[in-house]
């Protein structure tokens, strides 16, 4: 529909209004897109085709990598964005699953974090599993909704501080890709202090 308007009344469009066309198509590509590729992981899951290839994996190396990855878009809404996991911290696990639940939470930190908050990865050794927190000041979680964050019957979808939509997917997901390298994942938050995601891998 937004393209047909685009062509059609493109002669009679002000450039403003043809900017303003042409960025709710990119809005939407891209959210189908997400949908399109949550879709697709979840659907592997399910039919067993996802392959576990569990190796030794630097949580560091895959946090830094997610975060230059994130760092426009963080930066665009003066977020600051951290990672505070000490070089050569080892995990084993598979390593396309780990950096699809990183970058999974961190996208969702920076996405209900306001302008100027934090944003801050780190992680504490204890009794043979890695513990890694993502943790933002953002919006926050209400107490009803914490639980049902990972459940398939249950839909819980908030509105990015900047507009952004996520599709309900990406953290049933992560608690998927989580327990299929045997650790578990869990949140924590308060309504307008913010929120912390945590999740455990073998060492």
């Amino acid at each position: 529909m937004l393209t047909n308007l685009l062509i059609d009344d493109f002669d009679t469009l002000s450039r403003e209004d043809q900017k303003k066309f042409i960025e709710q198509i990119k809005e939407s590509s891209e959210n189908t897109f997400a949908l399109l590729q949550n879709l697709l992981d979840w659907a592997s899951t399910q039919m067993g085709k996802t392959k576990i290839v569990s190796e030794r994996v630097d949580i560091a190396k895959i946090s830094d990598e997610i975060i230059a990855l994130l760092q426009p878009i963080a930066s665009s809404k003066n977020i600051s964005l951290k990672s505070e996991i000490p070089q050569d911290t080892l995990v084993y696990a598979d390593k396309n699953m780990v950096s699809t639940v990183l970058l999974n939470l961190i996208t969702n930190a920076i996405k209900f974090t306001p302008q100027f908050g934090n944003v801050n990865i780190r992680s504490t050794l204890d009794n043979k599993q890695l513990e890694i927190e993502v943790a933002d000041s953002g919006v926050g979680i209400s107490p009803e909704n914490i639980d049902k964050l990972f459940r398939l019957d249950q839909k819980v979808q908030t509105v990015g501080t900047a507009k952004e939509k996520g599709t309900g997917l990406g953290l049933i997901i992560c608690k998927e890709f989580i327990e299929k390298n045997n650790g578990k994942l869990w949140a924590k938050s308060i309504v307008g202090k913010g929120s912390q995601f945590y999740f455990t891998l073998p060492v």
